[in-house]
Protein backbone atom coordinates (compact mmCIF):
# COMPACT_ATOMS: atom_id res chain seq x y z
CA UNK A 1 0.00 0.00 0.00
CA UNK A 2 1.29 3.43 -0.80
CA UNK A 3 -1.14 5.55 0.77
CA UNK A 4 0.53 6.96 4.11
CA UNK A 5 -1.79 7.13 6.50
CA UNK A 6 -2.38 3.74 6.55
CA UNK A 7 -0.75 1.35 8.46
CA UNK A 8 -0.68 -2.44 8.27
CA UNK A 9 -2.23 -4.69 10.30
CA UNK A 10 0.41 -6.07 13.18
CA UNK A 11 -0.25 -9.92 11.62
CA UNK A 12 -0.12 -8.83 8.12
CA UNK A 13 2.50 -11.40 6.83
CA UNK A 14 0.08 -14.54 9.00
CA UNK A 15 -2.13 -12.89 7.68
CA UNK A 16 -1.77 -12.96 4.25
CA UNK A 17 -0.57 -16.70 4.47
CA UNK A 18 -3.67 -17.51 5.95
CA UNK A 19 -5.71 -16.11 3.04
CA UNK A 20 -3.64 -18.15 0.48
CA UNK A 21 -5.87 -22.10 0.37
CA UNK A 22 -8.79 -19.68 -0.45
CA UNK A 23 -7.76 -18.23 -3.95
CA UNK A 24 -7.65 -21.49 -5.36
CA UNK A 25 -11.59 -21.49 -4.62
CA UNK A 26 -13.84 -20.07 -6.96
CA UNK A 27 -14.54 -17.09 -5.33
CA UNK A 28 -17.05 -15.65 -7.89
CA UNK A 29 -19.23 -18.35 -7.34
CA UNK A 30 -22.88 -17.83 -6.61
CA UNK A 31 -23.51 -19.51 -3.21
CA UNK A 32 -21.40 -15.81 -2.19
CA UNK A 33 -23.77 -13.31 -4.22
CA UNK A 34 -26.95 -15.34 -2.09
CA UNK A 35 -25.21 -14.64 1.21
CA UNK A 36 -24.63 -10.55 0.17
CA UNK A 37 -28.58 -10.44 -0.90
CA UNK A 38 -29.14 -12.29 2.27
CA UNK A 39 -27.62 -9.79 4.11
CA UNK A 40 -28.81 -6.56 2.04
CA UNK A 41 -32.20 -8.10 3.15
CA UNK A 42 -31.10 -8.86 6.64
CA UNK A 43 -30.53 -5.16 7.07
CA UNK A 44 -33.12 -3.71 4.52
CA UNK A 45 -29.91 -2.08 3.31
CA UNK A 46 -29.31 -1.08 -0.49
CA UNK A 47 -26.01 -2.11 -0.48
CA UNK A 48 -23.66 -5.12 0.93
CA UNK A 49 -20.53 -6.46 -0.28
CA UNK A 50 -18.45 -9.85 0.48
CA UNK A 51 -15.00 -9.67 0.05
CA UNK A 52 -11.38 -10.68 0.60
CA UNK A 53 -8.40 -8.48 1.41
CA UNK A 54 -5.31 -9.44 0.00
CA UNK A 55 -2.28 -7.75 -0.17
CA UNK A 56 -2.56 -4.86 -2.57
CA UNK A 57 -6.21 -5.67 -3.94
CA UNK A 58 -9.18 -6.13 -2.46
CA UNK A 59 -11.16 -8.84 -4.52
CA UNK A 60 -15.19 -9.40 -4.61
CA UNK A 61 -17.11 -12.53 -3.72
CA UNK A 62 -20.56 -11.05 -4.33
CA UNK A 63 -22.37 -7.46 -4.25
CA UNK A 64 -25.28 -5.94 -4.58
CA UNK A 65 -26.71 -2.73 -5.06
CA UNK A 66 -23.02 -1.69 -6.27
CA UNK A 67 -21.60 -2.37 -9.90
CA UNK A 68 -18.12 -3.33 -8.80
CA UNK A 69 -15.01 -4.80 -10.89
CA UNK A 70 -13.68 -8.27 -9.55
CA UNK A 71 -10.81 -6.35 -7.96
CA UNK A 72 -9.71 -2.95 -6.85
CA UNK A 73 -6.45 -1.49 -5.53
CA UNK A 74 -6.96 -1.97 -1.52
CA UNK A 75 -5.84 1.54 -0.72
CA UNK A 76 -8.86 2.41 -2.85
CA UNK A 77 -11.56 0.12 -1.14
CA UNK A 78 -13.42 0.76 2.41
CA UNK A 79 -13.60 -2.73 2.86
CA UNK A 80 -10.12 -3.24 3.54
CA UNK A 81 -11.03 -1.58 7.09
CA UNK A 82 -12.00 -4.18 8.97
CA UNK A 83 -8.51 -6.63 8.72
CA UNK A 84 -7.28 -3.36 10.89
CA UNK A 85 -9.51 -3.50 13.61
CA UNK A 86 -10.27 -7.19 13.62
CA UNK A 87 -13.64 -6.08 14.89
CA UNK A 88 -17.03 -4.50 13.78
CA UNK A 89 -16.23 -1.73 11.91
CA UNK A 90 -18.27 1.52 11.41
CA UNK A 91 -18.81 4.98 9.59
CA UNK A 92 -22.26 6.46 10.24
CA UNK A 93 -20.98 9.52 8.16
CA UNK A 94 -17.88 8.94 5.69
CA UNK A 95 -18.13 12.81 4.63
CA UNK A 96 -17.49 13.69 8.45
CA UNK A 97 -15.57 10.67 9.52
CA UNK A 98 -13.61 9.75 6.23
CA UNK A 99 -12.22 6.27 6.90
CA UNK A 100 -7.92 6.84 7.23
CA UNK A 101 -7.45 3.54 5.47
CA UNK A 102 -8.69 4.68 2.27
CA UNK A 103 -7.23 7.23 0.02
CA UNK A 104 -8.74 10.77 0.10
CA UNK A 105 -9.34 10.60 -3.80
CA UNK A 106 -10.99 7.52 -3.69
CA UNK A 107 -13.14 8.44 -0.76
CA UNK A 108 -14.52 11.52 -2.93
CA UNK A 109 -16.01 9.70 -5.46
CA UNK A 110 -17.79 7.51 -3.19
CA UNK A 111 -21.71 7.90 -3.08
CA UNK A 112 -22.37 6.33 0.43
CA UNK A 113 -22.46 7.94 3.71
CA UNK A 114 -22.74 4.71 5.76
CA UNK A 115 -20.62 1.60 6.26
CA UNK A 116 -20.78 -1.05 8.59
CA UNK A 117 -18.12 -4.35 8.11
CA UNK A 118 -17.40 -7.05 9.87
CA UNK A 119 -14.13 -9.35 9.35
CA UNK A 120 -14.61 -12.87 7.82
CA UNK A 121 -12.49 -14.72 10.58
CA UNK A 122 -10.61 -18.20 10.16
CA UNK A 123 -10.58 -20.73 12.81
CA UNK A 124 -7.44 -19.09 13.68
CA UNK A 125 -8.49 -15.86 14.29
CA UNK A 126 -7.00 -14.28 10.71
CA UNK A 127 -9.46 -11.30 9.11
CA UNK A 128 -9.24 -12.46 5.46
CA UNK A 129 -11.88 -10.50 4.14
CA UNK A 130 -15.19 -8.69 5.31
CA UNK A 131 -19.27 -8.74 5.34
CA UNK A 132 -20.61 -5.40 4.89
CA UNK A 133 -23.37 -3.14 4.59
CA UNK A 134 -23.45 0.06 2.74
CA UNK A 135 -26.04 3.20 2.85
CA UNK A 136 -26.34 6.84 1.44
CA UNK A 137 -28.89 7.52 4.47
CA UNK A 138 -26.95 8.29 8.14
CA UNK A 139 -27.78 5.02 9.98
CA UNK A 140 -28.04 4.35 13.67
CA UNK A 141 -25.99 0.81 13.90
CA UNK A 142 -26.98 -0.72 18.19
CA UNK A 143 -25.02 -3.95 19.34
CA UNK A 144 -28.05 -6.06 18.26
CA UNK A 145 -27.27 -4.95 14.53
CA UNK A 146 -23.48 -5.83 15.14
CA UNK A 147 -24.58 -9.44 16.58
CA UNK A 148 -26.59 -9.75 13.46
CA UNK A 149 -23.61 -8.54 11.33
CA UNK A 150 -21.01 -10.99 12.82
CA UNK A 151 -23.54 -14.22 12.68
CA UNK A 152 -24.07 -13.32 8.96
CA UNK A 153 -20.12 -13.01 8.52
CA UNK A 154 -19.83 -16.43 10.28
CA UNK A 155 -22.47 -18.03 7.56
CA UNK A 156 -20.19 -16.57 5.25
CA UNK A 157 -16.47 -17.76 6.44
CA UNK A 158 -18.71 -21.74 7.56
CA UNK A 159 -19.32 -21.84 3.27
CA UNK A 160 -15.98 -20.20 2.35
CA UNK A 161 -14.41 -23.43 4.80
CA UNK A 162 -16.85 -26.21 3.26
CA UNK A 163 -15.82 -24.91 -0.25
CA UNK A 164 -12.11 -24.99 0.72
CA UNK A 165 -12.56 -28.68 2.57
CA UNK A 166 -13.85 -30.09 -0.96
CA UNK A 167 -10.72 -28.66 -2.77
CA UNK A 168 -8.42 -30.02 -0.18
CA UNK A 169 -10.22 -33.12 0.33
CA UNK A 170 -12.36 -34.25 -2.44
CA UNK A 171 -13.29 -38.01 -0.66
CA UNK A 172 -14.48 -36.01 2.21
CA UNK A 173 -18.47 -35.84 2.49
CA UNK A 174 -19.17 -32.05 1.72
CA UNK A 175 -22.55 -30.52 1.98
CA UNK A 176 -25.30 -30.55 -1.65
CA UNK A 177 -24.83 -26.37 -2.63
CA UNK A 178 -27.94 -26.21 -4.45
CA UNK A 179 -29.92 -27.24 -1.35
CA UNK A 180 -27.99 -24.65 0.68
CA UNK A 181 -28.05 -21.98 -1.98
CA UNK A 182 -32.19 -22.52 -1.87
CA UNK A 183 -31.64 -22.34 1.72
CA UNK A 184 -30.39 -19.03 1.50
CA UNK A 185 -32.51 -18.02 -1.24
CA UNK A 186 -36.02 -18.77 0.82
CA UNK A 187 -34.27 -17.08 4.20
CA UNK A 188 -34.20 -13.78 1.75
CA UNK A 189 -37.05 -13.93 0.54
CA UNK A 190 -38.71 -14.33 4.01
CA UNK A 191 -36.26 -11.94 5.14
CA UNK A 192 -37.67 -9.71 2.01
CA UNK A 193 -41.26 -9.94 3.61
CA UNK A 194 -40.16 -8.07 6.72
CA UNK A 195 -39.35 -4.44 5.95
CA UNK A 196 -40.51 -2.80 8.96
CA UNK A 197 -37.84 -1.71 11.30
CA UNK A 198 -40.26 -3.01 14.33
CA UNK A 199 -39.95 -6.71 12.74
CA UNK A 200 -36.20 -6.79 13.55
CA UNK A 201 -36.29 -9.74 15.79
CA UNK A 202 -37.85 -12.12 13.44
CA UNK A 203 -35.13 -11.16 11.31
CA UNK A 204 -32.28 -12.21 13.96
CA UNK A 205 -34.63 -15.16 14.54
CA UNK A 206 -34.58 -16.66 11.05
CA UNK A 207 -30.25 -15.31 10.17
CA UNK A 208 -29.82 -17.36 13.13
CA UNK A 209 -31.99 -20.61 12.21
CA UNK A 210 -30.24 -20.59 8.79
CA UNK A 211 -26.52 -19.90 10.52
CA UNK A 212 -27.37 -23.13 12.79
CA UNK A 213 -28.18 -24.87 9.73
CA UNK A 214 -25.24 -24.14 8.23
CA UNK A 215 -22.60 -24.71 11.11
CA UNK A 216 -23.73 -28.24 11.53
CA UNK A 217 -23.48 -29.56 8.22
Amino acid sequence: MNYPSASLPPNEAERLKAIQPYLDLPLRHQIFQAVVVLTARAFVAPMSIMSIVEETQVQYLGSVGLALPERMARVDCICSAAVYTHDTTIFRDLQQQPCPWVSPAAQAQTDFSFYAGTPLLTEHDFAIGTLCILDREYRLFPSADRNLLRVLARLAMRLLDLQLLGLEQPSALVPCWPEIEARLTTTGEALLALPDPAQQAERERLVQQLNDYIEFI
